[in-house]
């Protein structure tokens, strides 16, 4: 029986010696650490939240949806963040989502309220302070469109003293502050919104201090400011077509009456028509005095017979 033992003791051996010849020449893959931590991470999170696969599903689909841009794939992609935000109402992602989308729709209560849940529910340390700007941006210009000033201005001042502001960020700033009749803070933040951006973007900002200096009883830098504008924006498509529509109830028409007004040329019957706009488009405006002193100058111009 010794004997035996002893022959097998010996045949094991020498199998087992090739084989561990053979690991040393080839020695087994390593190990992603990370990798294998990522895997029982899901795995646990999937276990004790069975609704975030869907939640990450749903999140997927709306992402696809909202690439096409088109009107009803923006209404697709909300149904599924609607979902989305049910399975799991304290994730940002689905709301940071549905504001773009309601955004893209002009829906402004509703991107105002989706922004103000993402922001509110986002991890201050999963998120570098440059996206957290550009999300308060978004936030601000929600909230000022759905006629929430006073947040909007929080919003935005929060973001600005930041140091992370974008010029738009300023510009918006200072829009807002027009429409809050704070004219001296809006042509500051305005300035400062001039010095952040490049100068193939200004137009629009120099549109927006002649707004301000003018509503301010500054009718020589309204003049120059409109004039700078137009160098910018020979067209005005800007100006007539913006990307954002500016706050208030006919602000375009207001400030292409400036322009015409600056025009080297001196455009009376277009600056008398376009201020005429304003007081039919914004009959309770604030500036609807200031654009009725415009109208009464204009009328004692010398108007061409056509």
């Amino acid at each position: 029986m010794t004997t035996t033992r002893a022959i097998l003791g010996v045949v094991v051996l020498c199998l087992a010696a090739p084989a561990q010849a053979q690991s040393r020449r080839y020695p087994p893959e390593p190990v992603d650490k990370d990798a294998e931590q990522a895997a029982k991470s899901d795995l646990w999170s999937a276990a004790i939240t069975p609704e975030r696969h869907l939640y990450q599903d749903l999140i997927r689909g709306a992402t696809e949806a909202l690439a096409q841009r088109t009107t009803d794939q923006t209404l697709e992609a909300i149904k599924k963040l609607d979902q989305a935000i049910q399975l799991l109402p304290r994730e940002p992602i689905a709301y940071r989502l549905r504001g773009e989308a309601q955004l893209e729709r002009r829906a402004w209560p509703q991107c105002a309220a989706d922004f103000a849940a993402a922001d509110g529910y986002a991890p201050r340390d999963d998120e570098t302070p440059r996206a957290r700007a550009e999300l308060h941006r978004k936030l601000g210009l929600c909230q000022a469109r759905a006629g929430k000033l006073g947040e909007a201005e929080k919003t935005l001042a929060e973001t600005a003293a930041s140091g992370n502001a974008s010029g738009e960020v300023w510009m918006r700033l200072g829009e807002v502050r027009i429409a809050m009749g704070k004219l001296d803070e809006a042509v500051a933040a305005l300035h400062t919104a001039l010095d952040n951006t490049d100068l193939s973007a200004q137009s629009m900002i120099h549109f927006l201090l002649a707004a301000a200096y003018d509503r301010a009883r500054r009718p020589a830098l309204a003049t120059a400011e409109a004039s700078e504008g137009t160098k910018l924006d020979r067209q005005l498509t800007g100006l007539q077509n913006p990307v954002v529509p500016p706050l208030g109830a006919g602000e375009v028409d207001y400030m292409l009456g400036l322009v015409y007004s600056a025009d080297p040329l001196v455009r009376p019957e277009l600056a008398l028509a376009y201020f005429r706009r304003f007081v039919a488009a914004a009959p309770e405006s604030p500036w609807r005095k200031r654009a009725d002193e415009h109208l009464r100058e204009l009328k004692a111009s010398e108007l061409p017979e056509a």
